[in-house]
């Protein structure tokens, strides 16, 4: 028999065709095989993975009772000798639990995790009875420990003022946008309508005046405290286009992207062409890297802070 390339290339084509067709997924097991755990309310030291739905769809009830997820650090290095010390190998979850939290974990750390079913036939034979798999990764980073800033104003403060808390005040200023002078320690007229703006932007009389009322909101400005978060988008501001506040919620928190034509470092959104864009994504989940304030977060003061639609 005689066999020309031509027929050796549709018998390929044939034979690969043939192969596709028995390996194929079913549409509800592409879930099982092709998505990452959800992981949500990430802090410094635990986060919460779970199944969703469309997954466990996917699964047999034999699977839901037998599968776990494997969590590790991304970037962990680890010297490969036998026996393989315990901190270098995989964290692993009871089986059959599909929403668990994970403790104790490290601050500001990457972290991989999928979820697992193991096989637990041993063959000699090609093709091997396959009864496990193992998911897509998904990777999350802890948030860093909330800390404070030394130095926070504790008096009142006005035209004429001077010291260290005037400085303090002037360089909270100077990083958001509203005091373009010299940190001088001084409260003059410059340092007076950089004052008056930011009350503004807060919905304070713009007095110019530091008061109690002025301290309280600056309380948790003049403090680092950032968090990590994901969500379900609810809601989207684009006032920002009048002068306003552009913003985005995303599980009750509020956002803020944008503040009219405000200066300063900021962070960026990701995963959208434009603030505009983001009306579109309703429903969508979103991850948030932001500052808390007083009345829930800004990407103001940092430019790695970040929303990242997914």
């Amino acid at each position: 028999m005689t066999f020309t390339k031509k027929s050796l290339f549709v018998s390929s084509l044939l034979l690969l065709s043939l192969f596709q067709t028995s390996y194929a997924f079913e549409p509800k097991e592409t879930a099982k095989y092709f998505n990452g755990p959800t992981v949500v309310s990430v802090t410094d030291t635990s986060a919460t993975a779970s199944l969703s739905d469309n997954v466990l769809l996917g699964m047999t009830d034999e699977e839901k009772a037998s599968v776990y997820f494997e969590y590790y650090e991304t970037h962990k290095m680890c010297i490969a000798i036998y026996p393989t010390p315990e901190a270098c190998l995989p964290k692993k979850t009871a089986q059959g639990v599909h929403t668990v939290k994970l403790a104790d974990l490290k601050p500001e750390t990457s972290y991989t995790i999928s979820y697992k079913k193991e096989n637990t036939i041993r063959c000699i034979t090609t093709p091997c009875p396959e009864n496990g798999y193992q998911s897509l990764e998904t990777v999350f980073v802890t948030q860093k420990t909330a800390s404070v800033v030394s130095g926070i104003i504790t008096q009142n403060l006005f035209f004429r003022s001077y010291g260290k808390q005037v400085r303090l005040l002037q360089e909270f200023l100077k990083k958001e946008g509203y005091f373009e002078g010299e940190v001088t320690g001084y409260f003059g007229v410059v340092t007076k309508k950089a004052v008056q703006e930011y009350q503004k932007s807060l919905g304070i009389s713009p007095t110019g005046f530091v008061g109690p009322f002025t301290r309280a909101k600056l309380v948790l400005e003049l403090s680092e405290v950032t968090e990590r978060f994901s969500g379900k988008i609810t809601a989207v501001s684009t006032a920002c286009f009048a002068d306003g506040v552009c913003s985005v919620t995303i599980d009750g928190k509020t956002v803020v992207i944008t503040v009219g034509r405000k200066q300063g470092p900021v962070g960026a959104l990701l995963g959208v062409e434009s603030i505009g864009d983001l009306e579109q994504k309703i429903g969508k989940t979103a991850e948030v890297y932001a500052k808390k304030t007083v009345d829930g977060y800004t990407l103001y003061g940092d430019t790695n802070y970040y929303v990242r639609v997914q």
